[in-house]
């Protein structure tokens, strides 16, 4: 067998056990996932508040950095290798959620009035949260953000209530999302697995068929 043939059985090795899984497994499986950090509610010391007007205000800060997601859950050894090129975060956002806030009035029944949220983060831009509803915008992992928490809340919702009696409790939460992508790891994870659970049975089954054949 000749220097060039050799040469070519290599690469076809390379190419079939190497390069080919790890295609598979990078490109062509599915390699993404949305992970939510850990959630930040509502300050302890707000349980209620009452409405001494239209609006309902509370401000906490929420340091994006704090929570970083872990990926264990969803790609074995991620929590060894959970390093860029292996896994790479992207897409970096912060998620507002209403969990149905209501009012309480005086006879002690409960309502959710037909409200919004408007969260000014670090005094410049805005997000909309509706009742039971979810909104995010972009973030950046190594900043901290000044939430304001604003319920404007219409004055049809509080009709012949006494205000002095009628209390605004908010349930709401912060949480940041990220984009995972796990693809090299999964391609590198994919090389070996490819080996002992693919290739190698096959050659196996047929090596023997080959010395049935020639037995014969």
């Amino acid at each position: 067998m000749d220097f060039k043939n050799i040469q070519r059985i290599h690469l076809f090795r390379i190419l079939i056990l190497i390069l080919l899984p790890f295609l598979i497994g990078a490109v062509l499986l599915p390699h993404t996932a949305e992970l939510k950090g850990s959630t930040l509610t509502r300050p302890s010391e707000i349980q209620t508040g009452y409405l001494q007007s239209q609006q309902y205000v509370f401000t906490h800060v929420y340091t994006a950095d704090q929570s970083t997601p872990q990926v264990g859950s969803v790609f074995p050894l991620a929590n060894y290798i959970h390093f860029y090129p292996a896994v790479s975060y992207g897409n970096m956002q912060l998620c507002f959620q209403d969990e149905g806030s209501y009012l309480t009035y005086s006879n002690g029944t409960t309502k959710t009035p037909a409200f919004q949220w408007s969260v000014e983060i670090n005094n410049a831009s805005r997000v909309v949260v509706f009742p039971n509803s979810i909104a995010c915008t972009k973030a950046e992992a190594s900043s901290s953000y000044s939430l304001s928490w604003k319920a404007n809340i219409p004055y049809s919702a509080l009709a012949q209530e006494d205000l002095s009696n009628t209390s605004f409790t908010p349930e709401v939460v912060v949480y940041p999302t990220v984009t995972m992508d796990y693809g090299v790891l999964q391609g590198l994870v994919f090389i070996p697995a490819f080996y002992l659970f693919i290739f190698y049975p096959a050659a196996g089954i047929i090596k023997k068929i080959q010395k049935g054949l020639l037995e014969q």
